[in-house]
């Protein structure tokens, strides 16, 4: 789920943060210029890992700041494909269902890649998996099930669920905000080489097409909501239980 990623830059530390060691400010500023954003083609930043090499601060005529060379590493949250981990349900329509990690929400699993049988329930507004199907029409159209019947997969329940892809975006420009315009600032201090060239930027709002999205299943054996597996196995104890008192 987690990868180290081998990055190149330019470290820019301004006055402020002189009283500190060089090795602290470099982390501190590299943290807050990477965290949260997106590599393209790499992954989400979390955190810097450590540092690999480090040239000697330089001044640039005009700026106070120490300019710093680094080669580092970063923590980069990717899950490779097939990796298997549990999320929770943070909302659900017909195009699927989305699930959090805490600090990532772009995960999501499109209805083809549901157990089957399974079907929106508009009225609960979220997906139902059937167990055993009573018939094949049944099957066929999961909504003519009865409601006890149906396993729901409710918001905030946790879900098991593995990778099928990941597909990264360029995000479009948008209006100008305060948030937009200080990263914008940031990003002209320093050159920024990131890994392969690659560029960091904020993770997209809701609003936008995510820079960064993973599609799920959980339509294998033991994916889903992690209930009801649980439920299973605490079943088959107690057959197993039964059998061995016999």
């Amino acid at each position: 789920m987690f990868q180290l990623a081998l990055i190149n830059d330019i470290a820019r530390v301004s006055p402020p943060h002189f009283a500190l060691a060089p090795h602290k400010a470099i982390k501190i500023v590299l943290n807050t210029k990477y965290a949260n954003k997106v590599l393209q083609d790499v992954g989400l930043c979390v955190a810097v890992f450590d540092l690999l090499d480090c040239e000697e601060g330089k001044t640039i005529g005009g700026d106070g700041a120490l300019f710093y060379k680094v080669t580092f590493r970063l923590v980069i949250f990717r899950p490779f494909l097939g990796e298997v981990f549990v999320g929770k349900i943070v909302s659900s329509d017909p195009s699927g269902i989305r699930v959090s990690v805490g600090f990532f929400q772009d995960i999501h699993v499109p209805p083809h890649l549901l157990p089957y049988p399974s079907a929106f329930d508009h009225k609960e507004g979220c997906f139902f998996w059937l167990w055993e199907p009573a018939n094949d029409d049944v099957a066929a159209d999961p909504l003519l099930s009865d409601a006890d019947q149906r396993m729901y997969m409710d918001r905030d329940e946790l879900i098991r669920v593995a990778v099928e892809s990941d597909e990264f975006h360029e995000p479009e420009p948008g209006p100008i905000t305060p948030q937009s315009a200080a990263f914008g600032s940031m990003m002209s201090t320093g050159t920024n080489l990131g890994l392969n060239g690659a560029i960091a930027r904020p993770v997209a709002d809701e609003k936008r097409e995510s820079a960064y999205r993973i599609t799920c299943s959980c339509a294998s054996q033991g994916l889903g909501v992690v209930a009801w597996w649980g439920s299973a196995q605490a079943e088959g104890e107690e057959a197993d239980e039964e059998m061995q008192a016999e």
